[in-house]
This record gives C-alpha cells, structure tokens and sequence, in this order.
C-alpha cells in the first residue's frame, strides 16, 4: 500500500473515530435540524428536520412529530405527526415511544386505543424514561389498557419517582395515602407530597396543606398548612382551574376557625382570593414548556 493510501486510510479511521460529518451528511443535517430547533427558528428547522427524517434520524423524526402536533412551521396534523413519533418509535426512541403511548391514550391522530398506548409506554418505561415510567403507573393504577394492579403502578411510580419526576412522586404519595398495593403510610406519603409540592404539583400543594392541617404524618400545623393553601391556589389558577383556588380560599378561611389561625396567615385566603378576582398568577412559575405526558 502506497504512502498517500496508507495516510488517507489513517484520515479516515480518525475522522470517524472522532465522529466528524460533512455538513451535507445525514448527522449533519440532524444536527442543524435540532439546533434550529433548540433556537426556536422553526421555519429553518423544518425543512432540515424533514430531510433528516427522512434519511431515517429518530431524533429529527420525534421534532418533526412536535411540529405537526402542535402546527408550528407547519399545518397541525395529529395524523402526521403520529406517523413521525411511529417512525422514531419503532427504532427506540424512547421520548417518542412515551409520546405514542400518549397519542393512542387521548385517541390524537389515531383511535383510541389503551392496550396499544400500554405497549408504548413500556418500551419507554423499560428504558428508564421518567414520563413513559409514570404514565404506565397510572394505566396500572387505573387499569386502563392493562388489568388494575396498585402494586405494578407503585413500582413504576417509585422509578419515575426517584428521578425527581413530580407526578410520579405525587401518584407514589396517593399509592401510599389510600394504601392501595402498599401499606398504608402517611409519613411516606407526605414525604412525596412535599417533594412534588415543592415543584408545584398543585394537587400535590392542596393534599400536603391537608396533612398539616389535619396532623397526619408530620406535626399538625395551621400555619403552614395556609402557606400550602396559598400556594396550590396559585397553582390551581396558573392551570386555569379557579373553582380549585377558590377551594382553597376556603380552607384556609376554615383553619381560621378550627386551628385559630393567625391573622397574618388568614390574610393570604383575601390576597388569594384577589388574585382569582384579578387573574393574576404573577406568583407562580413561569408556563411550562409545551409537552405531552
């Protein structure tokens, strides 16, 4: 082998050992695809992200999926973007295979369908992707697609759970308040209410607030329990959901009565309740990014 071949081989192997692609190439194009994508400049990514797909990258084919659900760059098509989730699925992509799952859950784009969602949630779960994880607990929990069983839905909560994924710490917690496949546990349940509580699961806020104003798993406490009140009212209403907030208002109005609450702490059911009035969730959180569970 001549001097010249033997260095353009040795080129080769280190271009590909390092990962380099022309710019033309799929990967390329792949990347171009998900950096447009990450910049929010989606009418450029488009059209990478069709080329990538179509030269078989899962990655682009999942984005290409999100742009059709939700018509950004493009025309919403559930259909279309049910087939691109399918195409990056069926190659083991496990965002997309949660994604399908969720698809043929709420019947978008295709029909409704449990036992098929279960299948893709599974392939997700199995892969340790949080969501996908969650999402079969509560098909086991609720026995949709798969027969009931607490104590399947609690182990896969418990994994989601453990990855710091707050509706799954929240459906643990309700699996051990209600002692369905677990032991009845109040202190374990209010150790993951607190944990999803304190991302802002407004459900998780409002059960947390119960348990300390009714001292089941930790010291009873008005005061707090108020302060949880006040926050999954503003949880509530960030949602849309003002008939939960003005529950709120009323609790906290009742642990006045009940657990002689202070009046600094009474006031946040009137500074609650003005906000509801005003439609001001300036207190929480900023809008989540669009997703589908």
């Amino acid at each position: 082998m001549g001097e010249n071949a033997l260095l353009k081989l040795t080129l080769a192997g280190w271009l590909a050992l390092i990962g380099w692609t022309h710019p033309g190439s799929a990967g390329g194009v792949a990347d171009s695809c998900i950096q447009s994508y990450k910049d929010r400049q989606y009418e450029q990514a488009l059209p990478l992200c069709l080329k990538a797909a179509e030269q078989g990258d899962p990655h682009a084919q999942y984005i290409l999926g999100k742009l059709y659900y939700f018509g950004i760059g493009v025309q919403q098509d559930y259909v279309q973007a049910v087939n691109w989730y399918l195409e990056a699925a069926g190659q083991g992509y496990a965002e997309a295979q949660n994604i399908l799952g969720w698809m043929y859950n709420f019947g978008k784009g295709v029909q409704r369908n449990d036992t098929e969602a279960v299948k893709w949630y599974l392939k997700a779960a199995e892969q340790g992707h949080a969501k996908g994880q969650c999402n079969l607990g509560w098909m086991y929990n609720f026995g949709n697609g798969v027969q009931k069983d607490h104590a399947e839905a609690a182990k896969w909560f418990r994994r989601a759970a453990e990855q710091g994924y707050a509706k799954a710490q929240y459906g643990l917690a309700e699996i051990y308040a209600n002692g369905k496949g677990v032991k009845k546990d109040d202190n374990e349940a209010v150790k993951w209410y607190l944990k999803a509580a304190e991302q802002g699961h407004a459900k998780a806020q409002f059960n947390l607030a119960v348990a300390y104003a009714r001292g089941k798993g930790l010291l009873q406490s008005g005061g707090t329990a108020a302060d949880w009140y006040y926050k999954a009212g503003f949880s509530y209403l960030k949602e849309g959901k003002k008939d939960d907030a003005l529950r709120c208002v009323e609790r906290i109005k009742d642990l006045k009565i009940s657990l002689h609450l202070s009046e600094p702490k009474a006031f946040l059911a009137d500074k609650l309740l003005t906000s509801i009035q005003g439609d001001d969730t300036s207190e929480t959180s900023p809008a989540p990014e669009k997703n589908q569970d």
